[in-house]
């Protein structure tokens, strides 16, 4: 009987051993290689296993330089609202015309994202080959590089030399330790915390105009309360966006 309870307690323990060494890992299948202004580059396409799950990206591995990783961290969640928004920040905008920012929930905005090649990992030189190589031979490679990242199919629609943290908008209130953020998709959150709640601000930028709709009656927002929220630099919501009451 013991014998028995040993033996299948070390089944169980190999099954947890085998579940932590499963956990974590990276498999990497090359996607597509080739060669661009005389570098070598490939394409390689990621998945990390989790328990439940399997997590998706890519990278664009170049002779020379770091490789570009493609995934959640380095691209947009979705179609920016404005692409003006990066005209302060070295940038090429590869794709305008083939969608229209929704000012309301829209499931297809999520394919299209900018992709961030951040300045802590790259160079502006590093940079300019990058954008050199997505405005064109990224047009004639893009069909045989599928960037499935599991929930959703990428489009990359705008290269950009900085991060997807540095164009939020942030409105911090010190007294209620509260922040308003405005994501680049143009999705608007009231954070406390670690919590996000909802408010009578609208869910997202209105465009065109920059617009944000503060909702009548007023429960957490007033047009005062809403003055107090102001980012780094000391400016509020109202001078970034055109603020408009509705009922």
């Amino acid at each position: 009987m013991e014998d028995k309870f040993f033996n299948m307690r070390n089944k169980v323990f190999i099954a947890i051993i085998i579940s932590i060494m499963l956990f974590g890992c990276t498999s990497k299948e090359t996607q597509y290689q080739g060669s661009f202004e005389g570098r070598s580059y490939r394409f390689v396409n990621l998945i990390r296993n989790q328990i439940f799950s399997k997590v998706y990206s890519q990278e664009l591995s170049v002779d020379g330089l770091s490789a570009l990783s493609i995934d959640d961290k380095t691209t947009s969640k979705g179609y920016p609202y404005h692409l003006a928004i990066y005209e302060q920040a070295p940038h090429v905008i590869l794709d305008s015309n083939s969608y229209t920012y929704k000012n309301g929930y829209d499931d297809t905005a999520q394919n299209l994202a900018v992709l961030y090649v951040s300045p802590e990992k790259f160079s502006e030189a590093d940079f300019k080959y990058f954008a050199s190589f997505f405005s064109r031979e990224w047009l004639v490679i893009k069909n045989k590089v599928p960037l499935n990242q599991g929930y959703r199919n990428l489009q990359i629609v705008a290269l950009v030399y900085g991060t997807d943290e540095q164009f939020t908008r942030k409105f911090k209130n010190n007294s209620t330790k509260t922040t308003i953020e405005v994501w680049t998709d143009g999705q608007i959150h009231y954070r406390t915390g670690d919590a996000i709640q909802s408010t009578n601000l609208s869910a997202k930028v209105q465009m065109p105009g920059n617009k944000i709709y503060l909702l009548n009656p007023f429960s957490t927002f007033t047009p005062e309360s809403l003055k107090n929220y102001k980012d780094q630099n000391g400016k509020s919501v109202y001078d970034y966006f055109t603020i408009e009451e509705r009922q």
